[in-house]
């Protein structure tokens, strides 16, 4: 089984997690500088679209299609063995990487 890393712009999170959930600390992974760097000017754009509650639909898109491209760059970086999806906070939309290409997935919900 491979591991699960999802590119996510999540309020006050870091950019990338792991399934089981937990938040991963990019400083800690051997990713590129220039990718990180990436990442977290894309994490402060996302946040501030956050604290807007996503009012710009055109830009949380915009943001969306940069985070699709970092979650693409990411597999590249960390290779087959790994499997990345992309999230959507704006459009709580779940997205896996399948052949370089797309395709939405269903998000589980949690029950209370």
């Amino acid at each position: 089984m491979k591991t699960v890393l999802i590119v996510d712009g999540e309020f006050h999170g870091r950019g990338i997690r792991g399934v089981p959930i937990s938040s991963l600390n990019p400083e800690t992974l051997s990713l590129p500088t220039s990718f990180k760097q990436s990442l977290s000017a894309w994490l402060d754009q996302y946040a501030t679209l956050h604290k807007s509650s996503y009012a710009n639909q055109q830009e949380a898109e915009l943001l969306d299609v940069v985070g699709m491209n970092l979650a693409k760059e990411l597999q590249q970086i960390v290779g087959p063995e790994f499997q990345v999806y992309y999230y959507s906070d704006a459009n709580t939309t779940k997205y896996v990487l399948d052949n370089g290409q797309f395709r939405v997935v269903p998000v589980h919900r949690r029950s209370p």
